[in-house]
């Protein structure tokens, strides 16, 4: 699909790795030369959500919760521009760190899976053209059903 992102975004999933060795893309924004944005499983088996800014400036994140392979996860990031970026699995977020940067996409491309091969699967994709909140991260764990937000 291709998107326009300008300012905060969130994005949420639910991965299952039927294995925990080799980097594993999960969800990039690509625009050809550079992503703007990419979450990947690095060979620790914790999460990493690269953003980067309109200098090439590439910031990042880990998760501090490792994933374990053949269990489901759910999984969100959320940008919140030029205040944070955080990593929710499985709505603990103990990994949050500062956003100065910006994301500005014009006709991006995103992937799932990405280049690197995805050993698993994902399911229940979201995305938002803005900020959830905790409160918002939890109601979408819990409610099974998946929920809508307005700001799409």
């Amino acid at each position: 699909a291709t998107f326009d992102i300008d300012g905060s975004f969130s994005f949420s999933l639910w991965v299952n790795l039927d294995s925990t060795s080799g980097h594993m893309d999960l969800v990039k924004m690509w625009d050809g030369g550079q992503h703007k944005f990419r979450l990947i499983r690095l060979n620790s088996s914790y999460l990493r959500f690269f953003t980067r800014n309109a200098d090439t400036t590439e910031h990042y994140i880990d998760a501090s919760t490792l994933l374990s392979a053949g269990q489901w996860h759910h999984v969100v990031c959320v940008f919140e521009e030029g205040v944070k970026k955080t990593v929710y699995v499985d709505t603990s977020s103990n990994s949050s760190v500062s956003a100065p940067d910006i994301v500005t996409s014009q006709d991006s491309t995103m992937t799932l899976g990405g280049s690197a091969w995805l050993d698993g699967n994902i399911d229940e994709f979201g995305f938002w053209s803005r900020a959830l909140t905790a409160s918002e991260v939890s109601s979408l764990y819990n409610g099974g059903a998946g929920n809508t937000y307005p700001g799409f």
